[in-house]
């Protein structure tokens, strides 16, 4: 140990030397015996791993040896074992349920890249640790010679705390099977009292289901580790596993409740139709997951109707789900409508509101069915409902990427750009790669003026999913409005290839052409996108802008107009008919558009200070007219073409103002 001093033999210092023993099965000698039945846990209690405390023979890997290892090394350094206890059974309880101290509250010394190697020991999850005591020699070495070791920290995971409620049931059959008995002692004589305290515990998560889904696991789980036959309970910790999100451990219940057993059926169902619940555009069903679907989609019953309707919403035939749903009435039904009118481009978000609230009433408040249906709610246009949605599924599941950056959109939509940053940069936090929440962000910051961080968001999400057209549309915005004209045509003309149908990259490299000065194409990829979409006021804006660059004001007007027909609470419509108006000297309407648009947004219709400017400019009072522009300079993007018009007038002024 680093600090030790150095032993002395025969007066000479040595250098310290550690000795490993016991690395075989301690026993416990109270009990006299000098063997270890079939079906106990093997291994010193403050040593073992979590598959070797729950008797799983089957899963002992090296890496079980790597955490009685970083157990050792952990002790070695902490002069205490990593999950000290008064019993086995606490011991146990422990190393199940509970993380390790950080080992710098007893050695505040020990450097940050040890501690990393001893929490991949000693990660509850063995495919989290390392493969082997070799992986774990090879970081060692590394920390001595000051290199960062390689192993990944176990992460958070999809909901490393919903793995734990199933860790904690399992912590009273765990007990059992460590705590001392003698050779010929038969089971337990408590077994009749025990099945009635299971019932208990049965019951007693059925009365938190509703509110406390994370208890209402536990409780089941400690029922099942006493009455482990009980397949009901099993299908029904499955489905609270699910609500919280952590559908592999669902999954892992439904697998054990058996075939034969009334519940097996349902069982399989849940199980195959878990994967289609990700949040995420539907794809078709794995192989495995289709197979079972197509197993119990025969017959009339609901099982075989609501495997049916899974396979096709898996292969997104909307249609045929909706036929296959038909009148079946219960939650599940309810669920999978309501994800179908959310997911399908056509669908009714309003429906989906209706669908996923019948589907809540189950009584389960299902973490990811809050988040979808907020999802639903933001498409409608209720976005504080879509808001309070996302926060009802984080009250549940803190840790959860989905509802975070979906409740920022919900956030940005209402105005809160800083909430919504916020909440995209905690979504990153525990999934740095999801190219959404990047894009997300990308848009808060665009909203806010971070133009350049903007573009670094966007060609991060980009990174990761190069051919996303709605991304490549975004980056060429952003990069329009700061002034980059040449690379915002190529994000925006990327975007249409990919994507011909897309009237929004249309518009992109519309704005793109402009900026470049080519108000003819700019004109041209504007109407394009109006063909595809008549009803885009901000389309007709722009193409407005053009054709006034083009000398044609007439129909740059009636683009206006338009406009304000189609959305009359726009201010940029109405500081741009204001800036139209005030060329062609109606200077009173100007004043009148121009003061209405900067009551509507002070800071987004900045088009209506140019016009007031202008009129200022013709009436001789250029004082007034430069302190106009000058607002115009602080609030137009960077890259706005109106910039040039304005340099000219601001010229033309400051030659007319007294030195």
């Amino acid at each position: 140990m680093r600090g030790a001093a150095a032993p002395m033999t025969s007066g000479r210092p040595v250098e310290p030397r550690a000795f490993l023993t016991d690395f075989g099965l301690a026993k416990a000698v109270a009990t006299g015996s000098r063997f270890t039945r079939s079906g106990d846990a093997l291994g010193t209690p403050a040593y073992m791993s979590p598959e070797q405390a729950r008797g799983e023979a089957s899963s002992l890997t090296p890496a079980t040896d790597v955490w009685s290892l970083g157990g050792t090394l952990y002790e070695m350094l902490a002069a205490r074992p990593p999950f000290p206890g008064e019993s086995a059974a606490a011991i146990v309880g422990a190393l199940l349920t509970r993380e390790p101290r950080r080992i710098q509250r007893d050695r505040p010394d020990v450097p940050r890249a040890l501690d990393r190697v001893l929490r991949c020991s000693l990660a509850k999850a063995a495919r989290a640790r390392y493969a082997d005591a070799g992986a774990v020699r090879d970081d060692l070495d590394r920390v001595l010679r000051g290199e960062p070791p390689r192993a990944r920290l176990p992460g958070s995971g999809r909901l490393q705390a919903a793995a734990a409620v199933l860790a904690a049931g399992l912590a009273a059959w765990v007990a059992l099977l460590v705590l001392p008995r003698g050779e010929g002692d038969s089971p337990s004589p408590v077994s009749r009292p025990a099945s009635s305290a299971a019932e208990a515990l049965a019951a007693r998560a059925s009365g938190l289901r509703e509110g406390d889904p994370a208890a209402a696991a536990r409780r089941l789980a400690e029922a099942l580790a006493l009455e482990p036959a009980r397949p009901a309970w099993r299908l029904e910790l499955g489905l609270l596993l699910w609500a919280l999100g952590d559908g592999e451990a669902a999954r892992a219940e439904w697998g054990g409740v058996p075939r034969e057993a009334p519940e097996g059926r349902r069982a399989r169902l849940y199980r195959a139709l878990e994967p289609l619940f990700q949040l995420r555009e539907p794809g078709s069903a794995s192989g495995a997951d289709a197979a079972a679907l197509g197993e119990l989609a025969t017959g009339g019953d609901a099982e075989a109707r609501l495997a049916r309707a899974a396979l096709a919403c898996s292969s997104s035939r909307w249609p045929e789900t909706r036929a296959a749903l038909g009148a079946l009435e219960g939650w599940e039904p309810a669920l999978l409508r309501g994800y179908v009118e959310a997911m399908d481009p056509r669908g009714d978000p309003t429906a989906a509101v209706r669908e996923l609230s019948a589907a809540l009433t189950a009584g389960i408040p299902f973490a990811w069915v809050y988040s979808l249906r907020g999802m639903a709610r933001e498409a409608a246009g209720d976005l504080r409902g879509a808001e309070e949605d996302q926060t009802a599924a984080l009250r549940l599941l803190p840790a959860f990427p989905d509802a975070l950056t979906n409740r920022g959109t919900a956030r940005l939509g209402q105005g809160r750009i800083a909430d919504a940053i916020a909440d995209h940069t905690e979504a990153l936090r525990y999934r740095p790669r999801d190219a959404a929440a990047l894009n997300n962000r990308a848009n808060a910051r665009r909203a806010a003026g971070d133009l350049r961080g903007a573009v670094a968001d966007y060609s991060a999400a980009l990174a990761i999913e190069p051919h996303n057209p709605e991304m490549l549309n975004n980056r060429g915005l952003a990069r329009a409005m700061l002034g980059e004209s040449r690379e915002a045509f190529a994000d925006a003309d990327a975007a249409v290839r990919l994507r011909p149908g897309m009237a929004g990259a249309w518009n992109t490299r519309g704005l793109a052409r402009w900026g470049l000065g080519d108000s003819a194409g700019a004109i041209e990829d504007y109407s394009a996108a109006l063909r595809l979409e008549p009803r885009r006021p901000t389309t007709l804006l722009s193409r407005a802008l053009a054709r006034r660059d083009r000398g044609d004001r007439e129909s740059a007007l009636r683009d206006v107009e338009e406009a304000l027909a189609l959305d009359p609470s726009r201010a940029t419509a109405h500081s741009n008919r204001a800036l139209l108006l005030a060329e062609v000297g109606r200077v009173g309407e100007a004043l009148a558009s121009a003061d209405r648009a900067l009551a509507m947004d002070p800071t987004g219709a900045y088009y209506a200070h140019a016009a007031r400017g202008l009129v200022l400019l013709r009436e001789g009072r250029n004082a007034q007219a430069l302190d106009e522009f000058g607002k115009f300079d602080s609030l137009a993007a960077p890259g706005d073409p109106l910039r040039r018009d304005v340099a000219v007038w601001k010229a033309e002024a400051a030659g007319g103002v007294p030195k």
